[in-house]
């Protein structure tokens, strides 16, 4: 089975942050922007857990699994 690592970077004033995909192999995998509204306030949590989901459905439309999840440095 592929595994895949992905990294979110949230977008400074925005509500939304970019998911990058890539392969065991450190390949680029795709990628993707995402947007929340969050009920809470709580926009950066929202954004990383909407990450999550967005990485792991790519992973596993790829015929993978998500291995890691981390916030771009």
């Amino acid at each position: 089975m592929n595994k895949f690592n992905a990294t979110i970077e949230f977008i400074p004033g925005q509500r939304a942050a970019i998911i990058e995909l890539t392969d065991s192999n450190g390949e680029w995998a795709g990628g993707g922007r995402i947007d929340v509204r969050p009920i809470n306030g709580d926009v950066r949590g929202a954004l990383y857990e909407a990450g999550y989901v967005h990485a792991s459905a790519r992973a596993a439309s790829k015929g993978g699994t998500l291995e890691t999840y981390r916030v771009a440095s």
